[in-house]
């Protein structure tokens, strides 16, 4: 453009953009040099109005001045009028000509806004709706803009002040940041992270093959699964959580075939995805047998266990008729004993492969003999087997030869067993063969069946001879005499063997009456720390050892874990059965307990009347003295007897009088 006053060119110099904020400050100007002079300075708002920078002075606008620029302005961009295009123009001379030079600037402010939602994962197909956080007030401007920057211009738009998009039919090229702009001056941005991710196959089939007689704990599903229902063949729900889906089993039966269902709930997806899988249940292969032989050849014996298995030997040890381990390594001997096994026999046209495991024993000595037992582990599983060890030539006493044991007996590891009621239990019993079966039987008749596999299994395998039960905890109800009962793989008559069981309360409480004072006692079993004691009335009332109300006194041992309430003048309702809670160190749970409903009577020969017949019999005595003397002596005699006798009858009846109560209250 000419200036037409002049007929000047203007120069224009290279433009300038700043991206900046609400309340900062730039500067821009245009430099002089050494023939080039700046005689004035003006600027244009991005509304048009003119500022003569020499002269104006206005809030926001200040003029620089710097040795190298005579003209220059320092903008502080205080609202939304600051925003736009600026022209700085300058007239002067360059040598000693007429000059203008015009200097255009941008001032952009964008400020982040908050979308809702800022992140969001949704699956391929599906729908997601975004909007701003906030409403705003030029709802007209908005635009939303694809992770590709292209705008979305599809009529998917709801009117409102939130500038909300609904955005349908997902695909992968969805995936990215989306961003909804808005404003006049002022652009406002709000960022909106979106993640596309495949759906659930829910088309895809699975089958499971569960063993019967086996337990089952087998997570399935997704990874990434956030909610997860199995419901099996006969619509029962056997798992509803969050997370991956968890199929629990204790025992598979044959009623566990069939179709399952299972609901998986995915990022992305409001409704879960349905699928159905299939359940199979085959019968256990027959596990492997140990075939055992002993061979007597004096002085050796020679214990021989043979395994046929497909998978190599780890280790082979023995165990002798004490419990005694010895573990085999070829070629090793000591004492003796001499490990003349642990070798392997490959056949090569089969799959299995012979194992054999044995052990000498020279001079064999009276500890040796009776029933031993050995195990050989593969990478698979533990075998086990057992022999009978008899020498003739080492037992010669007929009473020792007498206490050997020389056929499987049951044994049970503990004959007595003693716990509280929150602790766990174990119950087992073993003895020197293969067992068949084994249950348990408590004391009410109540029978627990016990198989390996199980969760609340304990033992090394029926095959050891071993059975065992773990309970968590067992009530007080439960003490008494309880039974393992087994039987044997070679159909011989079951054996059995009791366990006494003592399960004590864990807490224990007493609520008795002494010196007109009602006494509730607790203590917790085991002796430990505790943190402090509850006490609640029949009628509601509770109160901790902390916080005990006008009448009541409460102390604490917290080391020995007992606690007290004292209270004087009981009333009627004290007098009923009190319940106590105890908080013992390092539990979340309170041990609650009940005091019982009989309360022990107060001591009558203090606080209450005990009729005195002793004084009966004295005054009987002395009345009938008394008669005597009447009748057999002198008139005036018997006129002081009469006067004496009256004394006495009051006496005798203020004895036996209750003293007036006393209604003033104690003070705990």
């Amino acid at each position: 453009m000419i200036s037409e006053s002049t007929n000047i060119v203007p120069e224009y110099l290279d433009e300038e953009t700043v991206n900046t904020q609400i309340g900062a400050h730039h500067i821009f100007r245009i430099q002089d040099f050494t023939f080039v002079t700046s005689d004035t300075c003006t600027l244009i708002s991005p509304n048009g109005t003119t500022f003569d920078l020499l002269k104006d002075e206005v809030p926001g606008i200040k003029k620089h001045t710097a040795i190298d620029s005579s003209c220059g302005v320092n903008i502080t961009v205080n609202s939304e009028d600051f925003v736009g295009n600026w022209s700085l123009q300058a007239n002067g001379t360059r040598l000693n000509k007429p000059i203008e030079r015009i200097l255009h600037f941008v001032v952009i402010v964008e400020e982040a806004v908050e979308a809702s939602p800022s992140v969001l994962i949704v699956g391929k197909g599906n729908n997601f709706h975004i909007g701003l956080a906030k409403p705003t007030t030029v709802p007209e401007t908005c635009k939303l803009y694809r992770p590709q920057g292209i705008e979305y211009q599809e009529n998917t738009t709801e009117i409102s002040n939130y500038c909300s998009y609904n955005i349908n039919n997902v695909t992968a090229e969805d995936d990215g940041t989306w961003v909804i702009v808005y404003g006049n001056t002022i652009t406002y941005k709000a960022a909106v992270q979106v993640t596309v991710v495949g759906n659930f196959n829910k088309n895809s089939t699975q089958e499971f093959v569960w063993t019967l007689g086996a337990p089952v704990n087998q997570i399935i599903g997704p990874e990434n699964a956030i909610y997860c229902k199995i419901i099996d063949s006969y619509s029962v729900t056997v798992f509803e959580d969050f997370g991956r889906c968890n199929i629990s089993i204790d025992r598979v039966t044959s009623k566990h075939a069939g179709y399952w269902k299972m609901s998986v709930g995915m990022h992305g997806s409001v409704l879960p995805e349905e699928t159905i899988f299939t359940v199979a249940v085959k019968h256990a292969e027959p596990k492997s047998k140990i075939i055992s032989y002993v061979v007597v050849r004096e002085p050796i014996v020679t214990l021989t266990c043979y395994l046929e298995s497909k998978f190599p030997v780890e280790a082979c040890k023995f165990r002798d008729p004490s419990g005694k381990v010895l573990l085999a390594h070829e070629g090793v001997s000591q004492s003796r004993y001499r490990f003349h096994g642990a070798t392997v026999m490959r056949t090569y046209d089969t799959v299995a492969q012979n194992h054999t495991c044995a052990l000498q024993i020279t001079e064999p000595v009276v500890s040796d003999i009776g029933l031993w037992r050995c195990g050989v582990q593969t990478e698979h599983d533990t075998y086990f087997g057992h022999l009978s060890v008899r020498c003739p030539w080492v037992i010669k006493d007929v009473e020792v030869a007498a206490a050997i044991i020389t056929e499987p007996t049951l044994s049970a590891d503990r004959f007595s067993v003693s716990a509280f009621e929150d602790e766990s239990i174990t119950l087992s019993c073993s003895i020197q063969a293969a067992i068949r079966y084994c249950y348990f039987r408590a004391s009410n008749g109540t029978v627990f069946d016990v198989f390996p596999g199980q969760s609340n299994y304990v033992g090394a395998g029926f095959d050891a001879g071993e059975c065992g039960i773990r309970f968590s905890g067992l009530s007080a109800n439960d003490s008494g005499t309880w039974s393992c009962h087994v039987g044997l793989t070679d159909a011989s008559k079951e054996q059995r063997r009791p366990i006494s069981i003592s399960i004590q309360e864990p807490l224990r409480v007493n609520q008795y009456l002494h010196r007109n004072h009602l006494i509730i006692e607790a203590d917790a079993l085991p002796s430990g720390w505790i943190d402090y004691c509850v006490f609640v009335r029949i009628d509601g009332l509770g109160f901790t050892t902390d916080n005990a109300p006008m009448g009541y006194r409460t102390s604490i041992q917290r080391a020995t874990g007992s606690c007290t309430l004292r209270i004087s003048s009981p009333t009627t309702l004290d007098r009923h059965p009190w319940t106590v809670m105890v908080k013992v160190s390092g539990k979340e749970d309170l041990v609650t307990q009940v005091t019982d409903l009989t309360l022990r009577v107060p001591d009558t020969s203090v606080t209450g009347f005990r009729f005195p017949t002793l004084w009966v019999i004295v005054m009987v005595v002395g009345l009938s003295m008394l008669l005597l003397s009447i009748v057999l002596g002198p008139q005036k005699n018997r006129k002081w007897v009469a006067a004496r006798s009256v004394s006495v009858r009051n006496s005798f009846r203020n004895s036996i009088r209750k003293p007036p109560l006393n209604n003033t209250p104690t003070v705990a």
